[in-house]
């Protein structure tokens, strides 16, 4: 659900249409740091600016965003999150009412925030499965994250 998410709408938006300021220079002065950056531009538009991509790359690259709906990637992210916390509150739902059953002690009895330690956890192994890309050249633009 969550890699779904991640890959079917989120890495689009941010890849096709997400402008980014790349740091240029990064200049220090005494306890002061001065930093200069580029144009802000979507990682596909700095791969299609590359003189180092093939024009078959490029092509594509323009084939698939013309194919992509910004407003609709928006929407198709909202409802899937939506999903997501639905699924996450039933989880915890679940669980509540299992450890009721048995005697034990809920969250909310214990005085923590219902929920707060499952779902932590479970963004936290996600947020560990993410890779970053190979640090060569026009592919740096990419984003995985």
């Amino acid at each position: 659900m969550v890699d779904e998410l991640y890959e079917e709408a989120w890495l689009p938006l941010r890849n096709y249409f997400t402008p980014v300021m790349k740091l240029v220079e990064k200049q220090r002065t005494g306890s002061k740091v001065q930093k200069k950056y580029d144009k802000p531009l979507s990682p596909c538009d700095r791969l299609l600016a590359c003189e180092k991509v093939s024009e078959e790359t490029k092509s594509e690259l323009r084939k698939k965003r013309a194919a992509l709906d910004p407003l609709t990637l928006s929407e198709d992210i909202e409802q899937r999150l939506k999903a997501i916390f639905e699924t996450v509150e039933w989880i915890e739902e679940e669980r509540r009412e299992e450890m009721e059953r048995a005697g034990e002690n809920t969250e909310e009895e214990q005085g923590k925030e219902p929920g707060t330690a499952s779902v932590g956890m479970a963004l936290s192994k996600q947020h560990k499965t993410n890779t970053k890309p190979p640090s060569a050249g026009c592919h740096e633009i990419w984003r995985n994250d």
